[in-house]
C-alpha cells in the first residue's frame, strides 16, 4: 500500500471520526498494514481518538502504549500518554518528552500544564500555561487549559479566559463546561441555560442531566453550611443566658435566632435559588423539582431529608428542650450534632446517587 493511500484511509478515518461513526472509523484503520513504525504510530493514535469518542478509555490507553512502543518519540503518542496514563507522575513524564521534542507547539505546554496541576503542581502548571498562551494565544486547547489552572485560585480570571474561548469558537464545549461549572453558585440561571444547551446538543450525555438536577441541590447545602455557623452563633449566645441562670430566656433566645434569622434566610434563599435555575431552563420552579424527583427519585429524595435535617434540627432540639429539660449532656447536644452529622452524610449519597447511580 502506498503512502498516499495509506495517508488517505487515516484521514478518511479521522472524517468518520467527526462525524460521530467512530466504529467504521475503526474498521477502515484495520485495513493499513502497520509495518512501517511511523505508520503504526499514526494509526494507534487514530484509534484512540475512535476509541475515546465510543468511551472506551482503556482501549484507547491500550492504542496509545502501542503507539509509543512503535515511535518512542511520536508527539501524538505522547500527547495522547500524557492524557490517558493513570499514573500521574508517569503522565507528567510523558508531558515532559512531548515539550521536548515539540517546545515550539502551545499544545505541548498546555499538555504540561494539566499533568503538572494532577501532580498538584499548580504554581508550576500555571507558568506552564502561561508558556503555552504566548506561543499560541487563539488556540483553544491552550485557552481551556490555562482557564482550568487559573479557575483554582481566581474564578474571575479563568471565566474571562473561557470567554475568550468562546469568542474563537461559540460553541466550544470544554469553554462551555467550564463555565457552566464556575457559574453554579453564583449564577445559578446562566449555569442551567449552558448546561440545558449542551444536553439539547448531546441527549445521550448524562453528564448534562446530572448537573442540572444536582444545580437543583447542591448549592442549598452550601447554603446550610453556613446555617450551621449561623445557628453555632445563636446558640453559643443562648448557652451564655443559660450559663447566667435562666434556661427558658437561654432558649428563647435560640429560637429566635433560628426562626428570624437562619431558617428564614434559609427559606428565601431556597425559592431565589431555584427560580434561577429554573429561569435559566425556561421552566418553572414546580417543573423543575417535579423532574429532579422524576428523573432521579432516589437521589432527589435523600438530598430534601438532608437538607431538612441540616436545617430543622437544632430548632426542633431547641423547642422540645423548651417544654423537656436534657436529663445528660448527650441528650442536649450529643443528638443534634449526629443528626447533623447524618444530614452532611446524607448529602454525600444524594450526590452519589445523582452522579454515579443515576437514579
Amino acid at each position: 500500500m502506498s503512502n498516499d493511500d495509506i495517508q488517505g484511509r487515516i484521514e478518511r478515518a479521522y472524517f468518520l471520526i467527526d462525524i460521530k461513526r467512530p466504529q467504521q472509523a475503526i474498521e477502515e484503520l484495520a485495513t493499513i498494514p502497520q509495518g512501517d513504525s511511523d505508520v503504526a504510530a499514526r494509526v494507534n493514535c487514530a484509534l484512540v481518538q475512535a476509541h475515546l469518542t465510543l468511551d472506551q478509555k482503556e482501549k484507547a490507553y491500550a492504542c496509545a502504549r502501542r503507539a509509543i512502543e512503535a515511535s518512542p518519540n511520536h508527539a501524538m503518542a505522547l500527547y495522547w500518554l500524557a492524557h490517558l496514563e493513570p499514573d500521574s507522575r508517569r503522565a507528567l513524564d510523558h508531558a515532559t518528552r512531548l515539550v521536548e521534542s515539540s517546545p515550539e507547539l502551545g499544545p505541548s505546554h498546555a499538555t504540561k500544564a494539566r499533568a503538572l496541576a494532577r501532580n498538584h503542581r499548580w504554581e508550576e502548571a500555571l507558568h506552564a500555561a502561561r508558556e503555552a498562551e504566548n506561543l499560541d494565544p487563539e488556540d483553544s486547547f491552550v485557552l481551556n487549559t490555562l482557564g482550568r489552572v487559573l479557575a483554582r485560585d481566581d474564578e474571575k480570571a479563568a471565566l474571562e479566559v473561557f470567554q475568550r474561548v468562546l469568542a474563537l469558537e461559540p460553541e466550544n464545549v470544554a469553554a462551555r463546561e467550564s463555565i457552566a461549572s464556575l457559574e453554579a453558585d453564583d449564577h445559578a440561571d446562566a449555569s442551567s441555560r449552558l448546561y440545558r444547551d449542551l444536553l439539547e446538543e448531546n441527549p445521550a450525555a448524562n453528564v448534562y442531566e446530572n448537573q442540572l438536577h444536582w444545580l437543583v441541590f447542591k448549592p442549598l447545602f452550601t447554603l446550610c453550611l453556613g446555617l450551621s455557623v449561623a445557628y453555632l452563633i445563636g446558640w453559643s449566645i443562648a448557652g451564655l443566658v443559660y450559663a447566667l441562670g435562666s434556661r427558658q430566656v437561654a432558649l428563647i433566645v435560640g429560637l429566635a435566632w433560628t426562626a428570624l434569622f437562619p431558617l428564614r434566610a434559609m427559606g428565601s434563599a431556597v425559592r431565589q435559588h431555584i427560580s434561577r435555575v429554573a429561569a435559566g431552563q425556561g421552566k418553572t420552579r414546580r417543573d423543575v423539582l417535579n423532574l429532579a424527583f422524576k428523573r432521579r427519585p432516589i437521589g432527589a429524595r435523600v438530598a430534601t431529608i438532608s437538607i431538612a435535617t441540616l436545617a430543622l434540627t437544632p430548632a426542633a432540639f431547641g423547642a422540645v428542650r423548651y417544654f423537656v429539660p436534657a436529663s445528660s449532656w448527650w441528650t442536649a447536644v450529643g443528638v443534634p450534632i449526629l443528626l447533623m452529622g447524618c444530614g452532611w452524610v446524607g448529602a454525600a449519597v444524594a450526590r452519589y446517587m445523582i452522579f454515579v447511580r443515576q437514579r
